[in-house]
């Protein structure tokens, strides 16, 4: 198995070639839009994990819920494998549409041993309208 060790939504990543350290370019915790159905451009949902002993590969999905809990991403499924001591994952999530306004919910999953699905962060990004952003 892997733990979590953090996710975030954010519009960019970029590792560094000389010494590979991370970098995250606009942490969204909100977002402000024009108005409704709109489409986010680009959004990437980035997820550290710390390799534990004896782990070698872990299946992850990525889901996302609108503000009323309907799911509004295809569950986005990924085996990694696990090469390093801490591993780095980023979903792009291209032209995702929101419906209104509210708190959407990023919810990342890994599955265990027994094949059940267990949650182990969920993350919220607000969406208002512009002329009524807060």
């Amino acid at each position: 198995m892997a733990k979590l060790r953090f996710a975030t939504l954010c519009v960019s990543t970029s590792i560094d070639y000389r010494d590979q350290s991370l970098s995250i370019f606009k942490v969204l915790d909100a977002i402000n839009v024009e108005g409704y159905p709109t489409a986010i451009p680009m959004l990437e949902y980035l997820s550290v994990w710390d390799r534990e002993v004896d782990a070698e590969e872990i299946e992850v999905r990525i889901l996302a819920y609108d503000p009323e809990g309907n799911q509004i991403l295809s569950p986005n499924i990924k085996k990694i494998q696990l090469q390093a001591p801490v591993h780095r994952y980023t979903l792009q999530l291209r032209g995702m549409i929101v419906p209104r306004a509210g708190d959407y919910s990023f919810v990342i999953q890994i599955k265990g041993p027994s094949g059940r699905w267990k949650k182990v962060d969920e993350t919220l990004l607000k969406v208002s309208q512009k002329d009524q952003a807060n």
